[in-house]
Formats: C-alpha cells, structure tokens, sequence
C-alpha cells in the first residue's frame, strides 16, 4: 500500500521539490517503482508519468523516461501495464520531440496493435487517431502505409470487439490525410467492414460513414459512398437496413435537391 501510494502521489512530489536535485531523488524512486513486482504500483507510477513528462523534459532526460516506459513490461507479462501505457502514451506524446514520437512512441503503438491480449488491441485502436493526429501536424507526418499496413491486418482480426474498435479508428485517422489517399486505402478497408460477419461491426461502420462522408466532400462522397450505400440496402438484417437508412441524412447534407435525387432516389425507392 505504501508503494502504490507513492507511485499515486510521485508527480505532485515532483513539482515541489528542488528540480534542481529531480535527477539524483525522484528519477530513481521512479525507475524503482516502475519495476515493481506489483501490477497495482506499477501502473499508478504509469499513470503518474503524465504530470511527470515535463519535468523530465526540461531536465533534459526524455531518453530515461523513455527507456522506463518500454522496461514496464518487457516481457509481456501482464497485459494490464501494456493497457495502462497504451492509455497513458498518447498524452505524453504531446510533450515529446515529435522523433521520439515517430520512433520510439509508436513503435510501441504498432506493437500493442499486435498484442497477443484483444484488450490490449482494442485500446491502441481507440488511441491511434489521437497519436496520428500529432504526428500530422505540419511536415512530420508518419508514413501513411505504416497507419495502413498495420490497420490492414486488423481486418482480419479473430476478435469482433477488435473489428469494432477499428471502424472509429479507422475514420478517425482518414481524416489526417489527402483525399486521393482515403479513397485508395481507406475506403476497401471501410467497404470491407460493411461486409464483416457481425453485425455489431457493422453497425458501428455505418454510424461512421458521415465523418468520412464530411471529410470527403460532397462531389466525391456522391461518387464513392452511394455505391457502398447501393449494394447494402438490400441486406437482409433489417437492424442494418434501419442503421443504414438513419445514416443517409448526414452523409447526404449540402447536396442540392437534384444532387441527391441524382445519388439516392434510386436507393429510397
């Protein structure tokens, strides 16, 4: 109790001490606890980690809290650590140099996308829009067939919650990037999860085709949704067909009167 205590309480400690003397007292008590045999303490020093970062920035020591992060839980032993990071490591990519993020962050994010725990997959899942959208930000931008090779692969995934983390995620991330990329890479992604086996997953795609519809434009969602839309209001799930038909209003606003006569009437009939 009293070493999750102190991995609960170590940031607020951080700010009131000399920073001067951080490096000698706190940075060790830290490591220590981080590497603490208890599952509970451990992820309390993770959780603190966040209030922690700047401090560890501004003693020049990002290479130490780093190293500290990929040590948690080096051998994969308890996939609660490897949660609490996933949690905790797009918010203090916030406060690192965006190198360390492209490198060292998410490279770890591509291995919880990887886990062997569906927990673990599920939650990086949630986060990656997050971490993509800071490494967007100007001309830093990560590789787009990172973001794609390792969503592609989710596809497949043997769990269906996975799947589901995966249709936010993946309209989310689209978002980052230039239209001609979407429609070549994201969308046989999106048009894949339509078909998925359970209807949950499908379910929830549908929900999140008026952000990608925004996202697109109008012209171009015209020309690339509606055909998604066309071969799937025939399903023979009506919760499907239900959801499909409660999604058309958003994807279809801006259009003109003729513009979505000329798109859907087709379809509504």
């Amino acid at each position: 109790m009293v070493r999750r205590a102190t991995a609960a309480n170590i940031d607020k400690l951080a700010h009131l001490i000399d920073q001067s003397s951080f490096k000698d007292t706190l940075l060790p008590t830290h490591k220590l606890l981080m590497c603490d045999k208890l599952d509970s303490v451990k992820i309390k020093a993770i959780e603190s980690s966040l209030n922690m970062i700047s401090i560890y920035k501004d003693q020049g020591l990002i290479e130490d809290f780093m190293k500290v992060m990929r040590e948690a839980d080096e051998r994969k032993i308890s996939w609660r650590i490897r949660y609490a990071l996933a949690e905790t490591l797009t918010e203090v990519a916030k406060f690192l140099p965006i190198e360390t993020v492209k490198t060292d962050v998410f490279q770890l994010y591509k291995e919880f996308l990887t886990d062997k725990e569906q927990e673990i997959r599920s939650i990086a899942l949630m986060k990656l829009p997050a971490l993509c959208e800071y490494l967007t930000w100007g001309s830093d931008k990560i590789a787009l067939s990172e973001i794609t090779g390792c969503l592609d692969k989710i596809l497949k995934d043997d769990s269906h919650h996975v799947r589901l983390a995966m249709t936010n995620a993946l309209c989310e991330v689209s978002s980052s990037y230039p239209l001609d990329q979407i429609i070549k890479l994201f969308l046989p992604m999106v048009e894949a999860l339509l078909k998925d086996t359970a209807i949950e997953v499908r379910l929830a795609i549908i929900k999140e085709l008026p952000k990608l519809s925004k996202v697109m434009g109008k012209e171009k969602s015209a020309t690339h949704i509606t055909p998604l839309l066309m071969n799937l209001i025939k399903d023979p799930k009506w919760r499907f067909r239900l959801s499909l038909l409660n999604a058309i209003p958003e994807i279809t606003l801006g259009l003109s009167l003729q513009e979505f006569k000329d798109s859907f009437e087709n379809l509504l009939k």
